[in-house]
């Protein structure tokens, strides 16, 4: 495992964030539940994935305007950034290790597992395989007993093979996810539910039902839901970092 990164805590939760994303909606149930953790004493461990293979560089640009993102946002919540580090996947995948690791995974995993995961019909492609197994060793070289998550199938076949390797085991943290409001343009999966964390982020989710379904609207970019009815006194700045001056 790279050194960089392998130094484990008995209270270590782990979150993944993919920077090719915009931050919107949907990241702000796996945000909160991050910051339940954080609140009970718990070190945080963020992997934002700034590797992006379509890319002719390969890297994504946005990797420090996210990171900072998510700083403000605990940070203003009253909690302290010092227990929270990040890494980046570019950092724990370019070295002979990790290959060595994803070589042997592959050797102990089925197209059929993978296919279940996408839930398709018909034969994945090679660099669908790919793409779970990298994320998968993702989560493992990150080093933590937790990983936050609502990804089931992923996590259960992370498991199966770690075990099968003889690799460390962790446990999963799931959260809910951001309901799929009637004539919303958030997401088309029926199985989403909505926040259900304290009863505070309730009083959220009847903002934001309100917002989605009473007054029709379709913009789910997170940084206009949280100027518009989540935290209504909040600003933006020019480099699109949200400022939150509403005590929580």
């Amino acid at each position: 495992m790279n050194n960089e990164i392998s130094f484990a805590h008995k209270n270590t939760v782990g979150w993944s964030y993919n920077c090719i994303n915009i931050p919107h909606l949907g990241h702000l149930s796996g945000l909160l539940e991050l910051a339940k953790n954080l609140k009970q004493g718990k070190k945080i461990k963020i992997l934002l994935k700034d590797v992006n293979y379509n890319s002719k560089n390969f890297l994504v640009s946005e990797y420090e305007k996210i990171k900072q993102f998510i700083i403000n946002f605990i940070i203003n919540l009253g909690l302290n950034s010092h227990h929270v580090t990040f890494y980046k996947t570019s950092s724990i995948r370019f070295n002979e290790e990790f290959v060595h690791d994803f070589y042997k995974m592959t050797s102990v995993t089925s197209e059929s597992e993978v296919n279940d995961i996408f839930c398709k019909n018909t034969n994945i492609k090679i660099f669908d395989i790919f793409n779970v197994l990298i994320n998968i060793l993702d989560i493992y070289y990150l080093d933590v007993n937790e990983i936050i998550s609502n990804d089931i199938k992923k996590i259960e076949l992370s498991k199966k093979l770690l075990s099968e390797l003889q690799y460390k085991n962790f446990s999963i943290i799931e959260h809910d996810s951001i309901y799929n409001f009637k004539n919303s343009l958030m997401c088309n999966n029926e199985n989403l539910t909505c926040i259900t964390i304290t009863e505070k982020e309730n009083i959220v989710r009847k903002k934001i039902n309100k917002y989605f379904c009473e007054e029709g609207n379709g913009n789910t970019v997170i940084l206009t839901i949280f100027k518009s009815i989540i935290f209504p006194y909040c600003n933006l700045t020019s480099t699109d970092v949200v400022n939150y001056i509403l005590e929580i």
